[in-house]
């Protein structure tokens, strides 16, 4: 059976509502959805036994959205106009069984990135303009929006993932995105902190049991991790500006740890095998790192002061 939940600040209503035989000839003004300045919006469809909790302050924070007006009156809320909203909004899916969402939005200008949703094409690797969902079972998603003008995007297909996105009050103009295909029990968290400004992070997981973390807290940062295989570990951690770091893991029990404290400093890891580990620390400026690891149970620790 399909779901869909529409939630706006300038109406909550069921599209059966009016179905008992009013028409817009009795009723004035003509009962419509439709979107304001600043309109705070959200839209989760979901298909299957899932739960969702979306909860908005602020203005013009967007988890979903109406591309235009919509028709609350018995023409234009039967089962077939229904059924065509569904696919016609843009809005967070939810497909299979056990799965949560948790939404906050308490700042103004942040959204999660979605598109106009379609319960039998989803895709089955990372694809930026599919928006966000979860397929499979028993997935979680929590995504806090507390700052300003802020992207979040997550994909899990599988079972058992769990995705966190925190976006800190005072935060502005940031992008977090996590996804996770091909595997079950993944394990990503995005932290996005006071001082973060124009920061961008990525966290891309394919396989079981991996588990990625990305913590940024100043400007002009980017951070991208990506791992194919289970078991690995990789985290990321920025506080200095202009900084950039990547990570990539092939293989099983992989662990690599990337801490950046300086400015304009760059650095990146490879990784593949099984068993490996790579650690960089970087805390001066005009800096650069380099892991490469190929083979089994290596070991490599740069630091830069």
């Amino acid at each position: 059976m399909l779901k869909s939940v529409i939630l706006a600040s300038v109406a909550v209503a069921s599209l059966t509502a009016f179905a008992t035989g009013a028409s817009a000839q009795s009723i004035s003004p003509t009962p419509t959805l439709s979107v304001g300045a600043n309109t705070n919006e959200a839209i989760i469809l979901q298909q299957g036994s899932n739960s969702a909790n979306v909860e908005q302050g602020g203005l013009n924070n967007k988890a979903g959205q109406l591309p235009n007006s919509i028709d609350l009156t018995t023409s234009g809320s039967n089962l077939t106009g229904a059924n065509s909203l569904a696919d016609g909004v843009y809005s967070v899916l939810q497909n299979g069984g056990g799965n949560y969402l948790d939404i906050k939005q308490d700042g103004s200008n942040n959204s999660v990135i979605t598109k106009k949703s379609n319960v039998s094409n989803v895709p089955n690797a990372v694809a930026f303009d599919a928006g966000s969902f979860q397929n499979g079972y028993n997935n979680n998603v929590s995504s806090n929006q507390n700052g300003s003008n802020g992207k979040a995007q997550f994909q899990q297909v599988g079972n058992g993932n769990s995705a966190t996105i925190f976006a800190q009050d005072g935060s502005k103009d940031t992008y977090a995105g996590i996804f996770q295909f091909g595997g079950n029990n993944n394990s990503a968290a995005i932290n996005q902190y006071n001082g973060a400004s124009n920061t961008y992070a990525i966290i891309a997981q394919e396989g079981g049991s991996n588990y990625g973390a990305i913590n940024q807290s100043n400007s002009n940062e980017f951070a991208l991790i990506s791992q194919i295989g289970g078991n690995n570990n990789a985290t990321i951690g920025q506080s200095g500006d202009t900084n950039f770091a990547s990570v990539l893991q092939v293989g099983y029990n992989n662990n690599a740890v990337t801490n950046q404290s300086g400015t304009g400093v760059g650095a990146f890891t490879y990784q593949n095998g099984n068993g490996n580990y790579a650690s960089v620390s970087q805390t001066n400026g005009s800096a650069n790192a380099g892991a490469i690891q190929i083979g089994n149970g290596n070991s490599m620790t740069i630091r830069q002061r």
